[in-house]
């Protein structure tokens, strides 16, 4: 044997080494699949949430602050603001609140519970 091919002969283990070292056996390459794709997954959901507590908390903050701001440019106080929105939704509900029949520009008037538009809304008989 010469040295040539002694070279080359070792060059050849060499890399049928390295390539031994660089190929996973059995199921390697599935475990490092299975592997990523649950941290895909799991980075996947941790956006969802974040996405999802991001858009929750800017609703809420639009409502809180909508809220604010309809009761600090009400002419009432608070507590007759509060009970002026909630009889918006029907007669019974302003009846519940105390706030009807309520004359137009008083708290508890809404035009959609002045059924025949005489400035009465939610009226015990109409006329």
């Amino acid at each position: 044997m010469n040295l040539d091919e002694y070279h080359r002969e070792r060059s050849e283990a060499v890399w049928r080494r390295n390539r031994r070292e660089l190929e996973p056996e059995g199921d390697h390459w599935t475990d490092l699949l299975k592997s990523r794709f649950k941290e895909m997954w799991r980075l996947a959901w941790l956006l969802w949430v974040r996405t999802r507590a991001f858009w929750t908390w800017a609703l809420l903050g639009v409502v809180v602050g909508s809220s604010l701001a309809i009761v600090a440019a009400s002419p009432w106080p608070v507590g007759i603001t509060v009970r002026h929105l909630l009889a918006a939704c029907n007669c019974d509900m302003a009846r519940a609140m105390d706030l009807a029949p309520a004359c137009r520009g008083a708290p508890g008037y809404w035009a959609r519970n002045d059924a025949d538009d005489d400035g009465i809304a939610c009226e015990p008989w109409p006329k």
